[in-house]
């Protein structure tokens, strides 16, 4: 009996040391993945997160983790299909957010909308929430749920040349050019680079 509580207890033993080294494993190479990403070795990054992977497959972190240096590399459909298995371990709105703006590179704009539903109040205090959503709703041809958006962006932002900008190239498409040229000449005074162009076009 004693012999039988010993092998038990060995047993035990193996198996808990084995998850602890694969848990450490895990652990180390999410960090150098995570290193390597910092220092733009997004290659280097993705191997060391598929390893991780080998090991831990239901890590909702790592998938998470491998579609950041993924983007990094313009693989948003692999970016896209991380997020995607991220999120069916565990549903974030960061990670919603994340999906979001890969869909926006693929012109997934109805994904975008989706997704950005889900991303939480914190991102829909931010003014890069508004201006993605708006790029996706002119894409739909809702140009004035755009405009709303974008405005909101201002609000939140008054010293973004680009959001000025954006809704501007809105207004010219819906031909309201004194509005437009208005935004243009605030994109202008706040450094756009493009505006001065714009202006040439638009509001002579």
């Amino acid at each position: 009996m004693i012999f039988l509580n010993f092998i038990k207890i060995s047993v035990l033993f193996l198996f808990f040391s084995t998850f602890s080294m694969n848990a450490q494993t895990v652990l180390l190479y999410n960090k150098s993945g995570i290193e390597k990403v910092k220092a733009n070795d997004f290659e280097g990054a993705i191997a060391d997160f598929d390893q991780a992977l080998k090991i831990e497959p239901k890590n909702d972190a790592i998938y998470v983790n491998r579609g950041m240096a993924k983007s990094k590399l313009k693989d948003y459909k692999g970016a896209e299909a991380d997020y995607t298995k991220a999120l069916k371990l565990k549903e974030d709105a960061n990670t919603y957010y994340a999906r979001a703006a890969i869909r926006s590179e693929l012109s997934d704009h109805m994904g975008v909308l989706e997704d950005l539903e889900k991303s939480g109040e914190d991102k829909a205090k931010q003014p890069g929430f508004y201006m993605m959503r708006a790029i996706s709703k002119a894409m739909l041809q809702d140009e004035k749920g755009a405009i709303e958006d974008l405005s909101k962006a201002i609000d939140l932002k008054p010293e973004s040349s680009k959001a000025y900008y954006m809704r501007a190239m809105v207004f010219v498409s819906l031909k309201f050019n004194k509005e437009g040229c208005k935004d243009l000449e605030k994109a202008r005074l706040l450094g756009h680079p493009k505006a001065v162009d714009m202006i040439a076009q638009y509001c002579q």
